[in-house]
């Protein structure tokens, strides 16, 4: 299944008891600039690769990177306001896996709980419409935010690759997570 077989938009529950409408949905080529500013954000980019940051580099990453049937990228939308884009990389049909990943660009959106019902979703979306059986993440060892978050919505951690990233002058453990679709509760 390619990711445009998905449905295209879908609400996501609400994160919190304020009643946000957070949707996913494909996202809006028109809009790549807002991916070039929050990966040009020091703090909003901390824990991405490096690069990526001109309208130019996010045009061609998402023109050769998303065009494949392996990669997704979908934007976060909260209230209809684009605040964050998602993806479901590496989908992997033989071995029935992929890795997800969730950047919250627009700061006043974080600490709401949003990244928590974005996961449910790209759940929802990687074993029910993608048939998929495990589902990955790959921390920073120092992202407590996003250890919290996924480890929130059942994922384990399966290991440490050991100072696999040299960021800021000092090398970074990576952390693995994973969901099973038999540990998934819908």
């Amino acid at each position: 299944m390619f990711c445009s077989d998905v449905p295209s938009s879908t609400a996501v529950e609400d994160a919190r008891e304020d009643a946000m409408d957070i949707t996913i949905t494909a996202f809006p080529e028109e809009e790549l600039a807002a991916i070039a500013k929050w990966r040009s954000d020091g703090e909003v980019h901390r824990y991405l690769r490096h690069g990526y940051t001109t309208l130019g580099e996010v045009s061609t990453w998402y023109r050769d990177y998303f065009s494949t049937e392996a990669n997704c990228l979908l934007g976060i939308l909260v209230d209809n306001q684009l605040i964050g884009y998602c993806t479901i990389e590496h989908i992997d049909h033989e071995n029935h896996k992929c890795e997800v990943g969730i950047v919250i660009g627009e700061k006043d959106y974080w600490y709401k709980g949003i990244g928590s019902a974005v996961i449910r979703e790209l759940l929802k979306r990687a074993f029910t419409a993608l048939h998929l059986h495990r589902v990955e993440a790959v921390i920073h060892a120092d992202n407590v935010v996003s250890i919290h978050c996924f480890a929130r919505a059942g994922f384990q951690c399966d290991g440490t690759l050991r100072d696999a990233k040299y960021r800021d002058g000092r090398y970074v453990d990576l952390l693995v997570y994973s969901l099973l679709d038999s540990e998934w509760i819908e």
